[in-house]
């Protein structure tokens, strides 16, 4: 979905189209921190899995096809959050930037690495 949609405007908003007070514009925002925050939180949960699955193999092992779902749904709902928290008052927060990197890349990173060291 990156690579699909969200390059492409990034390459005809940066080239074509400089207003970033448009509507399209904060879409297109939008959606690249839904895109991009989903793929990074699918990579959470995957870490995730593949440290239960070495550390707790009798848990993992027990797994249902629910729970999967659950934890995929889990991480678009959270990149739906993220993207959606500058949406709720309406205008382009000061401390937003921040927070979705917070949120989308350095937490995400930390659980990881943590991961990836108990394996």
């Amino acid at each position: 979905m990156v690579g699909v949609a969200s390059v492409p405007y990034w390459v005809y908003f940066r080239l074509v189209n400089t207003q970033t007070n448009t509507l399209s514009y904060k879409v297109y925002i939008t959606y690249d921190i839904i895109c991009g925050t989903s793929s990074i939180m699918n990579l959470v949960m995957i870490s995730l899995e593949r440290c239960i699955s070495v550390t707790q193999p009798a848990i993992h092992r027990n797994l249902s096809r629910k729970t999967i779902c659950v934890t995929i749904a889990a991480a678009w709902a959270y990149a739906l959050v993220v993207a959606s928290v500058s949406r709720i008052s309406g205008s382009y927060l000061e401390w937003y930037p921040i927070f979705v990197s917070t949120a989308s890349f350095f937490l995400p990173l930390f659980i990881i690495l943590v991961a990836y060291a108990l394996i």
